[in-house]
């Protein structure tokens, strides 16, 4: 059965609340987890990553296109459930009790579009790398794909469809080695096709699978991403139904 539309409607930035800048002043501390993985401190920095020292959760901070604090993600360094927690009104109001009432929809958000959004204003950009999350976006962003947004997730809403067609761009979708991000992978490149060249990025042919961008080294994301496949007419060699492998060179 085919999925129910998804609609937009009115202007979902309208109501939502911000957040104060000074909040990331809390978080203001070296995530050393993700140092010790080989994130450099200076992408760290650049992107705010911070640690949220009472909740042992390595903070993301989540902006609008226009760059304006809207929400914080933050992932456990000590294997809490979930994994990652996209911060709700109880977890600010630990900060300020004006968080009473603040809700968040990551579905009207890529995290770091603020940063690529202003390239295609000027007419300076012309590839964007699509992934599932935070750390996947930021070991693109290292290794030299700056215009690396992440869904937060598997699934493109209607409005991060939308704002992804506004840059006018070649898409590279590269979600993870797993089913759920395969289909929702295919999903999206269906999706954008409309408005815009789409890749559809393999992983090499010898992952097993569960792999995810940042577990490839600096050579494996450069063979990944210039082997992706066309996936402007609805087609590709690889269908959706197996593993996000490229076969043997």
């Amino acid at each position: 059965q085919r999925p129910k539309r998804e609609k937009i409607g009115k202007d979902p930035f309208k109501d939502q609340m911000s957040l104060n800048e000074s909040l990331l002043g809390i978080f203001d501390y070296c995530p050393t987890d993700l140092v010790a993985a080989g994130f450099s401190k200076k992408v760290l920095r650049s992107h705010e990553v911070g640690l949220d020292k009472e909740a042992m959760r390595i903070t993301f901070p989540i902006r609008n296109h226009l760059g304006v604090l809207m929400g914080v993600a933050g992932r456990t360094v000590i294997g809490e459930k979930p994994r990652y927690l996209i911060y709700a009104e109880k977890e600010l109001l630990r900060f300020s009790p004006k968080y009473k009432g603040y809700s968040f929809n990551k579905k009207n958000f890529l995290w770091n579009f603020h940063n690529v959004y202003p390239d295609a204003f000027y007419g300076d950009l012309n590839k964007v790398y699509l992934v599932e999350g935070y750390k996947a976006a930021l070991w693109l962003i290292q290794h030299g794909y700056t215009s690396t947004v992440a869904l937060m997730g598997t699934y493109l809403s209607e409005m991060q469809r939308s704002l992804l067609q506004r840059l006018a761009a070649v898409i590279y979708v590269f979600l993870d080695n797993t089913d759920l991000a395969r289909k929702g992978a295919f999903d999206a490149a269906k999706r954008l096709r409309a408005g815009n060249n789409v890749r559809i990025c393999c992983y090499p042919h010898y992952c097993d699978g569960g792999e995810q961008p940042d577990d490839l080294t600096a050579e494996e994301l450069q063979e990944t991403i210039q082997s992706a496949e066309v996936y402007n007419k609805g087609r590709t060699k690889n269908d959706g139904t197996r593993p996000f492998s490229n076969t043997p060179i």
